[in-house]
């Protein structure tokens, strides 16, 4: 593997950003498992080879327009906050500039894998993508990452201390346990109305929660969904 691919595989491509947190002042960090949409070329080289990773997670901004996915965890995380009235959360998100760079709430918003593909399973891999990192499919990139990056992403949860980690996509527990977990303890299971959601506990106090992805018809979507997970991870985080 060329060395640049390697050090972008470990660094905080496929983040968005925010404030990551500290130990004295742990975040609560949410987890996807990759951007959607799909990257050209161009788009490629420049997230690999222009964006100048550093390993400093400094970084972020806000998304309002098209992201659905984004208010959602808007929506969730002021549902955590306390609040029962889940309509102002554009106010909420915007007064505590979530995910934004240097922001003064601790948030920060990830995924598991850096590059940006329309669906997760059975994606089209161009033979650019080949030329370009030299992985031959999706599933020789995934290993690289499972490989190279899920022990640089326990290190960062070992370094920054989130109290919570807020994962989409129950079909990839497996991949979030191992980028996160520093124990092998099982899942807890919990149904919230109608929502199948996981749970376990770091030895260092870190709480890892998957959800079902928002994409899925079983996913994370209405108000009483958003408003109940919100309660049940606050309770979560008060025990």
């Amino acid at each position: 593997m060329k060395p640049e691919i390697q050090k972008w595989l470990t660094d905080f491509s496929g983040c968005s950003g925010g404030n990551i947190g500290n130990q004295e002042h742990p975040s609560i960090w949410l987890c996807g498992i990759e951007y959607g949409g799909t990257w050209d070329k161009k788009e490629l080289i420049y997230n690999i080879y222009d964006n100048l990773w550093d390993n400093n997670p400094n970084f972020g901004h806000m998304e309002f327009d098209n992201h659905r996915y984004t208010q959602v965890l808007y929506k969730l995380l002021y549902a955590l906050s306390g609040s029962d009235d889940l309509s102002d959360y554009k106010n909420f998100a915007i007064t505590n500039k979530i995910f934004m760079q240097d922001s003064p709430s601790f948030y920060f918003k990830m995924n598991l894998y850096p590059i940006a593909f329309k669906q997760f399973e059975n994606s089209n891999w161009p033979l650019e993508y080949t030329e370009i990192m030299g992985f031959k499919d999706k599933n020789d990139y995934i290993s690289a990452c499972k490989k190279y990056r899920f022990p640089s992403m326990r290190m960062w949860v070992k370094k920054y201390n989130p109290k919570l980690i807020i994962c989409s996509g129950t079909g990839c527990k497996k991949d979030f346990d191992l980028a996160f977990s520093d124990n092998n303890t099982s899942f807890f299971k919990i149904k919230i109305n109608n929502l199948n959601l996981l749970y376990k506990k770091n030895n260092n106090g870190t709480i890892i929660v998957v959800l079902p992805h928002q994409s899925s018809p079983s996913g994370l979507k209405s108000y009483d969904d958003i408003w109940a997970v919100g309660v049940f991870l606050r309770g979560l985080l008060n025990k």
